[in-house]
């Protein structure tokens, strides 16, 4: 009697074990404010191929998924050629944190044509919950809107255009603009859209612009780094092409055209690859006919053998020297 009691007492102890054991595999994780953690969503900032095969609300009336950053839907007209069209802008996707969860958004910007000479610039932000991209709004920027600079800052996105104005034709954009969005209640909203005076040269003193591409197809090569600025007390373009340093007079006119003085420079002898990239760049720089903004980047504009080229450049805070 005295063994079966002994075991019936060793059968509860393990099982009241069994049942802490469980009991606290069970349980779980409860944040300091009494959130279950454990059923929190996984909150990520999207890739560029996410971004790329996103379903995009705000433009049309029914929803449209891009494939690789492009969406072309049905013409208007059987065997038509006007249809809606959808372009992902790849070479400009800002990211900060613009809702205050600790993880930064993706600011998708998408150009909308249906045909004709419009293009419709939207932005829309986009965060990833759960492995699942999901947009947290969309504005509409406008028609012909060229961006020189768009940023993520302090929960704000900043962007800085050359966008219609006073006096301007739809073709033909003059005006600087600067555009701000932020979140508010979790709504996409603008807070800022002033229109200021005409771009004009002045507006590219300051920073030092680094070639990146002699046209859209075809890159400039890293080293030797050719560069660019625009003295306003001389009125001048100065640089280096690679080998040696640059100067040349600048005038332009309120249709941004460009007239470059001859240019001079320093005569060193460099590698043969080094003097064709300068020799080129120089060539393309003293033809140069305009200057404008081609997404985010500054673009010279001049008479190629068949078409017309365009020099592209990035922009690069200069260090203050004391």
């Amino acid at each position: 009697m005295k063994d079966s009691v002994k075991l019936l007492g060793c059968l509860v102890d393990v099982g009241i074990l069994l049942g802490l054991i469980v009991g606290c595999g069970q349980q779980r994780a409860v944040g300091t404010d009494g959130v279950d953690e454990s059923s929190a969503p996984t909150v990520t900032m999207p890739s560029p191929a996410e971004v790329a095969g996103v379903t995009l609300n705000g433009i049309y009336d029914d929803a449209i998924t891009l494939v690789v950053g492009e969406y072309e839907g049905e013409p208007f007209e059987p065997e038509g050629a006007s249809r809606p069209r959808i372009h992902l802008i790849t070479e400009l996707m800002p990211h900060g944190d613009l809702n205050g969860d600790g993880v930064d958004e993706v600011v998708a910007l998408v150009s909308e044509n249906s045909g004709g000479t419009g293009h419709f610039l939207y932005v829309i932000p986009l965060t990833t919950i759960d492995g699942v991209v999901q947009q947290l709004g969309s504005a509409l920027v406008g028609d012909r809107v060229n961006i020189r600079s768009v940023d993520v800052k302090d929960g704000t996105i900043v962007m800085q255009t050359i966008e219609g104005g006073p006096g301007d034709a739809a073709c033909c954009p003059t005006h600087k603009g600067t555009r701000v969005w932020t979140m508010q209640d979790g709504v996409l909203t603008e807070t800022v859209s002033e229109i200021e005076g005409p771009f004009s040269l002045a507006d590219l003193a300051g920073p030092e612009w680094v070639l990146k591409a002699f046209n859209n197809k075809e890159t400039a090569p890293e080293t030797p780094e050719v560069t660019l600025r625009f003295d306003l007390e001389e009125n001048k373009f100065v640089g280096s092409s690679g080998c040696n340093n640059y100067f040349g007079s600048v005038e332009s006119s309120e249709s941004r055209k460009l007239t470059i003085g001859p240019l001079a420079g320093t005569m060193m002898m460099c590698p043969p690859e080094v003097m064709d990239v300068e020799t080129r760049y120089l060539k393309a720089l003293g033809g140069a006919e305009g200057y404008g903004f081609n997404l985010g980047r500054l673009a010279i504009n001049y008479p190629g053998s068949e078409e017309y080229g365009v020099l592209l450049f990035e922009a690069r805070e200069v260090e203050a020297t004391e």
